[in-house]
């Protein structure tokens, strides 16, 4: 068994900040914990949760029954709220007052909503009084990627605690990855986790082929990722990365590149002015947000392709 702080790379200041209120009893009853997905917002809220209702001396013990019980996610006094579809509805603060309601158990009751920016407006109506007055020893952590997300009555409860992104470094810690991984990541485990997939290296691989074969015209790079993207989530992907490497392409030289590993083949790619470049990103960015609004795929990898290597000439 273990302390889950102890499992928390990087959020050194947060979690001092937290721990100092928690011992001085001003820790608030309504959080907000802000930042990009997949960074340990999450985690830092259970681990709150396993300090708040260690029965041990030093908090969090890691070896107490209560810390053990968080740990494994089946502690009494903790409730966790997740979007049930793309919303919380009113069901979900149903739920919490009801959770509220029952004897305390433990030293606290923590109430953890993820994805907060989804409770809509009748859900969090209805938790008003209870996060603005709270039964005694009862905390509240809404995880959300942005604060102004945040319904505006419940941001006006709620001490806003701030995430970053974490280092390269910090993602490194235990894990042998490429290069590319770590700065494509942009500081996230769940980004790192999702690149060390086999299909992730291929579509990688992919999109820098299509973009090869979208600059001299030739259409086998467009053949083929029209046959491997059929998938609606491997299209986005590959978009993803050719706007990555169209930003290596345009930083190439200076050591800035993320996909390092193409340096050399792009120095080979057709003399194009910076403001084609840029170009190109913006036309690969457009092709994203139509993917994800459901613009048809095949239209979109045609028109990048036709337009890339005839009026950027």
């Amino acid at each position: 068994m273990a302390r889950l702080i102890d499992e928390i790379l990087g959020h050194a200041s947060a979690w001092e900040q937290l721990e100092r209120q928690r011992r001085d009893g001003h820790l608030p009853h309504a959080l907000a914990f802000t930042g990009p997905s997949g960074i340990g917002k999450r985690r830092m809220a259970w681990a709150l949760a396993q300090a708040l209702l260690c029965e041990g001396e030093n908090k969090p013990c890691g070896q107490c029954g209560s810390c053990r019980r968080v740990e494994q996610q089946q502690s009494e006094s903790v409730l966790l709220i997740e979007p049930q579809g793309p919303q919380i509805k009113l069901e979900a603060a149903h739920q919490v007052l009801e959770f509220l309601s029952l004897r305390r158990l433990g030293a606290a009751r923590v109430i953890i909503v993820n994805e907060a920016q989804l409770m809509n407006a009748q859900a969090a109506n209805s938790l008003l009084k209870v996060v603005e007055e709270p039964p005694p020893n009862s905390y509240f952590i809404f995880i959300v990627p942005e604060i102004t997300q945040l319904l505006p009555t419940l941001r006006s409860r709620s001490q806003v605690l701030r995430f970053y992104p974490l280092s390269s470094a910090e993602l490194a810690q235990g894990e042998k990855v490429e290069a590319w991984m770590l700065k494509s990541a942009r500081g996230s485990f769940e980004r790192l986790a999702a690149f060390q997939d086999e299909e992730t290296g291929e579509l990688r691989q992919l999109a820098f082929d299509f973009l090869t074969s979208a600059l001299s015209g030739e259409r086998r790079g467009l053949e083929r990722i029209l046959g491997e993207t059929k998938d609606r989530e491997a299209a986005l992907q590959s978009a993803r990365f050719l706007q990555q490497i169209l930003r290596d392409w345009t930083l190439l030289g200076t050591g800035e590149e993320i996909h390092s590993d193409f340096k050399s083949a792009m120095a080979g790619f057709p003399e194009r002015l910076p403001r084609h470049k840029v170009e190109l990103w913006r036309r690969a960015q457009q092709m994203e947000s139509d993917l994800i609004g459901n613009v048809d795929r095949v239209l979109l990898f045609e028109n990048f392709f036709y337009r890339s290597h005839s009026d950027l000439r």
